[in-house]
Parts: C-alpha cells; sequence; structure tokens
C-alpha cells in the first residue's frame, strides 16, 4: 500500500516535471528562474515581513546583533588597553 502511493506521487511528480519546457536546450537549467523567484520572493518576505509581539524582521535582528559584537569588541579593547596602561 506505501509503495503503491509513493509510486503514484513520484508518477504524478515527473508528469509535472516533464511538462516544463526547454527539457533539450536548457536540461536541469530549466528549473532556475523557478528558484530565482522563489529566491527574491524570500528575500523579500525577510525584509518586509515583520513577526512577533516586537514587530522585529530579520535585518533588525541581524543590525542588532553586529552592533552588539561591535561594543563587545570595543569593550575588550578598552579593558585591555586599561591593563595595559596600568602595568606600565
Amino acid at each position: 500500500m506505501k509503495n503503491t502511493i509513493r509510486n503514484f506521487t513520484d508518477e504524478y511528480i515527473v508528469k509535472y516535471l516533464k511538462k516544463v519546457p526547454g527539457e533539450q536546450r536548457f536540461g536541469i537549467y530549466r528549473f532556475l528562474p523557478f528558484f530565482f523567484i522563489f529566491g527574491a520572493s524570500l528575500e523579500y518576505l525577510m525584509i518586509h515581513l515583520k513577526a512577533g509581539p516586537n514587530q522585529v524582521n530579520f535585518y533588525s535582528t541581524l543590525k542588532r546583533k553586529q552592533a552588539e559584537q561591535v561594543l563587545d569588541q570595543k569593550e575588550k579593547l578598552e579593558s585591555y588597553f586599561k591593563s595595559e596602561s596600568n602595568s606600565i
């Protein structure tokens, strides 16, 4: 039973993949426009979709994390120079 469902699904998928034009000329690369559109829409959603109670998106989170890293590095440098100046 399980194999027949799987075979039917595989045949169904292959049937529709074969309908995409350009197999002779482009081969497997004929699917690139679909993936390009998928990637562009994913990027658009990452920029414009805000989630959660704080209404944050991917890029605001990324900027905040980078700012925290810069501050941590600055604090480490300041503490290092203070310890060096105290030892002199």
